[in-house]
């Protein structure tokens, strides 16, 4: 998804959840909600040409601002360094931006934690919360906010993504990737993306 019209789609879900309560906030995010589309179709004829990319590190920071909006306690970790490929930065993003989707749409979190970091050759980006409903199932595994559309984008970049439902009402969610794209391996043993995180 064109990283404008996934921020529009991030606010609408966090507009859809405070209007109960905070009307007044809520039109406040509308009316960035109206500034973000403006510039969406320049970002559409950008991201056509390949041009733009998405930041981990800003998607982070711009997670914790929504969440917060939300009324949910954020804590956010980054460690990283410079080795870190553009295309892998890039999609470690997008799967950020689409589990905060999946958070606002899916919970009713209270607290989160956000964390990115880097170990040898590999980084860790995991998205932990409380307020997961029970009986809440992915039903459509390659929609746009799907754990299937998340595995194939980290695919691209040779990644693994875990998912894991804690006691009570928890969740977390790990995506792992090589700092720089690995060619995929053919081994039977390897994961079902076709990589083995040595770190696992």
């Amino acid at each position: 998804m064109v990283p404008g019209l996934s921020a529009i789609t991030l606010k609408g879900e966090l507009i859809h959840r405070l209007i109960p309560s905070h009307p007044g906030r809520a039109m406040e995010e509308v009316s960035e909600v109206l500034a973000i589309s403006r510039q969406s179709l320049a970002d559409v004829r950008v991201v056509s040409s390949g041009l733009r990319s998405m930041s981990l590190e800003q998607e982070m920071r711009s997670a914790q601002s929504l969440l917060e909006a939300a009324d949910v306690e954020v804590r956010v970790e980054i460690r990283l360094d410079s080795t870190v490929d553009r295309q892998v930065d890039s999609v470690l993003a997008a799967v950020l931006r689409e589990a905060v989707t999946n958070l606002l749409r899916h919970s009713r979190a209270t607290t989160c934690t956000i964390t990115a970091t880097q170990d040898d050759d590999w980084v860790r980006l995991s998205v932990s919360n409380d307020g997961v409903d029970p009986s809440y199932r992915d039903v459509s595994p390659h929609s746009g906010s799907g754990l299937g559309n998340l595995r194939e984008r980290l695919l691209s970049a040779s990644g693994v993504l875990t998912v894991t439902r804690g006691s009570g009402d928890t969740f977390e969610l790990v995506a792992r990737a090589p700092a720089r794209p690995l060619r995929r391996l053919a081994d039977p043993d390897d994961t079902e993306l076709g990589v083995r995180d040595p770190a696992a």
